[in-house]
């Protein structure tokens, strides 16, 4: 096995480094990495797992929004719209936001914002659970949308998680581990 130190943590060098699941263990295993307060990040040798939270849950495609704006056909702003919006729909459904990377090693800190897309909050789930930090992600004029005047204002259901899902090579586990530390994330491979 090769590891090798950044900062105090150990970094995964491989998929062999990986706890393996199957996809029927996918969502318990979520909600025990949620449990830890981390965010569960599957590597998906099956290319199922996106196709499974597009049907349950809220799923973004980031592949395709980050070559668009790599190429310059969206701004950082669009991006991180796209990513508000997500948690706009999933938290007061109490679904799961699956932020599918595709193959691609984005550092979505890039698109932090201090309101809309707080990452350091986004993927740490007893911070983001917090009314005031939520609720930030609202526009303004936006809790006034018949949806949340129909649930009596906007609120989030414990049901609510993020996820995210990538089907990176090998080779990239390395670079990932420095963008989604372990303080933050659980990776877990589903094969």
């Amino acid at each position: 096995m090769l590891r090798s130190l950044v900062g105090s943590e150990m970094c995964i060098r491989d998929r062999s480094e990986l706890r393996k699941i199957g996809l029927q263990e996918m969502l318990s295993e979520a909600s025990k990495i949620i449990a830890t307060n981390k965010t569960p990040f599957f590597i998906d040798t099956t290319g199922n797992a996106a196709v499974f939270y597009k049907y349950k849950g809220t799923l973004i495609e980031f592949g395709p929004i980050i070559v668009q704006h790599r190429m310059g056909k969206k701004s950082k702003e669009e991006v991180t719209e796209e990513l508000r919006l997500g948690l706009k729909a999933a938290v007061p459904a109490g679904s799961a936001l699956a932020i599918h990377i595709d193959k691609t090693t984005v550092d979505l800190r890039e698109f932090n914002h201090d309101a809309y897309f707080p990452f350091d909050k986004v993927f740490e789930p007893k911070a983001f659970a917090v009314e005031s930090v939520y609720s930030k992600i609202l526009k303004p004029g936006e809790i006034e949308e018949p949806l949340f005047k129909a649930l009596s204002g906007f609120r989030m259901k414990d049901t609510f998680e993020v996820v995210i899902v990538s089907e990176a090579e090998e080779s990239d586990i390395p670079t990932l581990r420095t963008k989604y530390p372990a303080t933050k994330f659980e990776f877990v491979m589903i094969q």
